[in-house]
């Protein structure tokens, strides 16, 4: 099944797309501060966005840290045996270290869709990716790459002379939400995903996939038919969508990029139908 967005030309639009996120709130401000003649250290800047992403996503020290450029995914994948989405957009599941799938090594755990809903289980995986323009709502060309044996040049062609200004900008967000705090992320999201949870089993026009206790918290996906999407969008909502036969699976992103009370609003709206 592809993922793809469904969209009309309404003006307003809400965006609750897996990929690419809506971008963070602070992420215009921080594009319009940018003057590539005094904004002129993109390795101290990169070293920041490292340290923040290690705090956010709980990276261990032993895991270097990379950046590849998006049009390099598919060959850093193919250094892989096992690949995992921690979150899954088209399946709405969450991968943890509860599950008893067996891994094959080297491994690659991929935690794009997943912020903050990130659990201590990186160890036993040889690489970790983060592509900024899911769940961060960073608007980058650029992947993050943390493994346990760094990246070879050969494979890792990335120019950070090229990337000053998204360099810049990664590391300025990144710190907002590290100035937020953690702790106060997840509470957000985990009283995001209750919501849409519920919205989702107790409407007559959406059904949940798949078992409650490997539900996503981050991906959230509902099956519904065509005619019911027709009214969500008209709504001004932007959502993935999948056919699953005569019927389709929306996938609402919960991500950081939405606040609570836009959530409130979404599910209130879709509830009164």
């Amino acid at each position: 099944m592809g993922l793809f967005l469904f969209t009309d030309n309404m003006k307003f639009k809400i965006d609750f797309k897996p990929y690419p996120g809506a971008p963070y709130f602070t992420v215009q401000e921080h594009q319009r501060s940018y003057d590539s003649g005094v904004t002129e250290n993109p390795e101290e800047y990169l070293k920041g966005a490292e340290k923040h992403l290690r705090r956010l996503f709980n990276i261990p020290s032993d895991f270097g840290f990379d950046m590849v450029a998006l049009s390099m995914k598919n060959n850093l994948l193919a250094q892989t045996v096992t690949q995992i989405v921690k979150d899954d957009p088209q399946t709405g599941i969450e991968f943890s270290s509860e599950s008893k799938l067996m891994l094959s090594s080297p491994g690659l755990l991929d935690l794009s869709y997943s912020f903050p809903q990130i659990q201590n289980i990186v160890e036993e995986y040889d690489y970790i990716l983060i592509d900024p323009n899911a769940s961060l709502g960073i608007p980058v060309g650029f992947l993050v790459v943390f493994s346990k044996n760094r990246l070879t040049k050969s494979n890792n062609l990335f120019n950070i002379q090229s990337h000053k200004n998204e360099i810049f900008l990664l590391n300025k967000v990144l710190l907002d939400y590290t100035e937020k705090g953690i702790e106060t992320l997840l509470r957000e999201s985990n009283y995001k995903a209750a919501l849409l949870h519920h919205m989702i089993e107790t409407s007559n026009y959406l059904s949940p996939v798949g078992e409650k206790k490997f539900r996503s918290k981050t991906m959230i996906i509902a099956e519904c038919d065509p005619e019911f999407l027709v009214k969500i969008k008209k709504m001004g909502y932007e959502v993935g969508v999948q056919k699953n036969g005569e019927k389709l699976l929306i996938t609402i992103a919960n991500y950081p990029t939405n606040s609570k009370e836009l959530v409130e609003m979404f599910s209130d709206r879709v509830g009164v139908f």
